[in-house]
């Protein structure tokens, strides 16, 4: 059974003096949900269960690059029920992620390593 962890980018504030935007990480399980609820300005991301050839947890809004140097984004398919890589050339699955893939930022902090045929709409 897989670890259920996740993170939330933080959308912060417009007012100069309030907290800049930037990425939350549960402090115990379900902080992002609960900070969601309360109505945060927050876009809650989920842990996929797997992690990189680094070692580093990969998280749904990840961009990933493969050996081959193709990058793309982890993203949730509802019809498969599954969290799948797109590079942009179709979805496959992240399974293996420790052989192939590395990290290398996230939509959110990171949106130019992003090169894609197509505008990733950030919602």
């Amino acid at each position: 059974m897989r670890e259920y962890k996740f993170r939330a980018w933080h959308e912060g504030y417009t007012h100069p003096s309030k907290t800049p935007p930037k990425m939350l990480y549960d402090e115990k399980p379900g902080d992002c949900l609960v900070w969601k609820n309360q109505s945060q300005p927050v876009k809650v991301m989920q842990f996929t269960g797997f992690q990189d050839k680094n070692g580093v947890d990969i998280y749904e809004g990840d961009i990933i690059k493969e050996f081959t140097e193709r990058v793309g984004v982890i993203e949730w398919e509802d019809t498969i029920g599954s969290f799948m890589y797109d590079d942009g050339s179709g979805d496959i699955g992240i399974e293996g992620a420790g052989d192939w893939a590395e990290v290398i930022g996230n939509i959110y902090e990171n949106p130019k390593l992003l090169i894609r045929k197509y505008t990733y709409e950030l919602s």
